[in-house]
């Protein structure tokens, strides 16, 4: 499926698509999603393994087709003109010294750099701040998200901590959408589709089962904490 994208001539800035999918898997393998987005944060929550990065490459890839002139993978697909930053996938750099959560650091840096600019912009960034603990992370992705929720940019975050999808109680103007799975026997399935609202499930502790990590009777035995 592939179509050429329209272009929107609109102040604020809109990305729309009807059944976009990933760039690098066949018609058969891949799962179409919509996406109808303006300016705010989308925070997505869900499982490991459940959609939430390759929805947003899937994103990120179109629009840098469209720009380029090129057909993008979608039943359709309209959008305007905005700058694309990204930091969904981050490397260290052993040479010059650098973490992984001090490069994405410097790339979340430069979003907000250019962001004082006021233009349209189309921010992506994948499970935010993960390099670190999480009592910073949260701290730190909080701020972020508050820094770059703007009137003049799309910005996508996706996270496994639950506490940034209550963002939009502080009066930030976020939205919430999650991908999900379901069991059948011993086997976890994903359907990659993308669906409003954060989620409420998580699935490491049946992964490290699986992987033999962990085992369920240690899993039981193991000592339960509460906060005083």
């Amino acid at each position: 499926v592939y179509t050429f994208p329209r272009f929107l001539d609109e102040p604020a800035p809109r990305l729309t698509a009807e059944g976009a999918m990933p760039l690098v898997l066949t018609e058969e393998a891949g799962t179409p999603n919509d996406a109808n987005l303006t300016a705010g944060t989308l925070v997505i929550t869900g499982s490991n393994m459940s959609g939430k990065t390759t929805y947003m490459r899937v994103l990120g890839s179109n629009t840098v087709l469209a720009y380029a002139g090129a057909p993008v993978c979608a039943r359709s697909f309209a959008l305007t003109p905005m700058a694309v930053y990204t930091s969904i996938q981050i490397h260290d750099d052993l040479a010059g010294g650098i973490s992984t959560f001090y490069a994405e650091l410097l790339r979340i840096k430069k979003m907000m750099a250019y962001s004082r600019k006021g233009r349209p912009m189309l921010i992506l960034i994948d499970e935010i701040f993960r390099g670190t603990n999480s009592a910073d992370r949260i701290v730190g992705a909080r701020e972020a998200i508050r820094y770059l929720t703007l009137p003049h940019a799309i910005t996508i975050v996706t996270t496994h901590d639950f506490e940034l999808c209550d963002l939009g109680r502080e009066g930030i103007p976020i939205a919430n959408a999650h991908f999900e799975e379901h069991y059948e026997g011993d086997k976890i399935l994903f359907d990659f589709k993308i669906r409003e609202g954060r989620c409420r499930t998580t699935n490491a502790q049946y992964l490290l089962r699986m992987a033999g990590i962990i085992d369920e009777g240690r899993l039981r035995a193991a000592p339960t904490h509460s906060e005083p």
